[in-house]
């Protein structure tokens, strides 16, 4: 781990300096751009001032001796050439023109994301300046580490000789019955995960199957309670008609058996309640004669 650069992040806001991604997105887009435009007008400003020093001279006059006070030379022609004074002004009036690219920089970014103020776009540009740079630094950290460990985890063959060079070239190469070896079992391992695999498809299918019958043989039952007609749209329509049949002949049966049931208990409710009926009556006859024998005469 880079230090400095960890520690850049930890204190700026992480990678995105902390603004969202959107807004360093949008950054980086019109930072681009911007770059982009920099590149070609420097280019076309180069080629210009190249073409204006080979052709632009001031012829030499009289006032000579005015120019050479203000800074100019001749050169081995008799022509005067441009002035420093000159370079010196456009130098000034470049870096004006960078600056005011900047501040329009600055402007449209805060105008683009509507979050962030001209001057925190100019302080998030100055961040990201300072971050890459310090991975560039990190990555050439990364770089001189790899090779310094490579050179003492790998001494050169000057270093330790072509004959223990070769030997431990000969010791690190397999030979050839460990290479057959490592692809027999790379082929066994082929083998067993290909198996595995087909078991596994296999009872899935299996699961699929069960579950679609089940599923099936549910829907057909809750079609027989509903309506007893539809069995003939399901498949195995036999078994289930069958089995309706059945159902219907024990319900009959078993509705038979409760009648006759029924008509014996009332026929023998009703031979008990005739056979009460006339014991109470021959009691009352008696008690009726009892009564009668038992008082006197009147016309004796």
């Amino acid at each position: 781990m880079h230090f400095p650069y960890q520690r850049f992040l930890d204190a700026n806001g992480g990678k995105l300096g902390g603004w969202t991604d959107q807004e360093h997105g949008t950054f980086l887009r019109l930072r681009q751009r911007r770059n982009a435009k920099k590149l070609i007008k420097c280019s076309y400003n180069s080629e210009e001032q190249i073409l204006k020093a080979d052709t632009i001279t001031v012829p030499q006059t009289n006032a000579q001796s005015d120019l050479s006070n203000s800074g100019g030379h001749t050169n081995e022609d008799g022509n005067e050439t441009i002035c420093p004074k000159v370079s010196t002004a456009a130098k000034k009036l470049k870096e004006s023109e960078v600056n005011d690219t900047n501040v329009s920089f600055y402007h449209e970014v805060s105008t683009v994301t509507g979050t962030k103020s001209p001057e925190e776009v100019k302080q998030h540009e100055l961040w990201w300046e300072k971050l890459q740079a310090l991975e560039m630094c990190k990555r050439k950290a990364i770089q001189e580490w790899r090779e310094k460990r490579l050179s003492t985890k790998c001494p050169s063959i000057t270093e330790i000789g072509p004959s223990s060079a070769k030997s431990s070239l000969r010791t690190t190469l397999p030979t050839v019955d460990q290479l057959e070896a490592q692809k027999a079992a790379l082929d066994r391992w082929r083998e067993e995960k290909k198996k595995v695999a087909m078991e596994a498809a296999q009872a899935e299918e299996k699961a699929a199957l069960e579950i679609q019958q089940a599923r099936s043989a549910r829907l057909e039952r809750r079609q027989v309670r509903l309506n007893p007609y539809t069995i003939y749209k399901f498949p195995q329509t036999n078994i289930y008609l069958n089995e309706i049949k059945k159902r219907l002949a024990q319900y009959h049966s078993t509705k038979q058996a409760e009648q006759a049931q029924l008509a014996h208990e009332s026929a023998t409710r009703e031979d008990e309640e005739r056979a009460h009926r006339r014991a109470q009556l021959s009691q009352s006859v008696d008690r009726i004669r009892q009564r009668v024998s038992s008082e006197p005469l009147l016309f004796n």
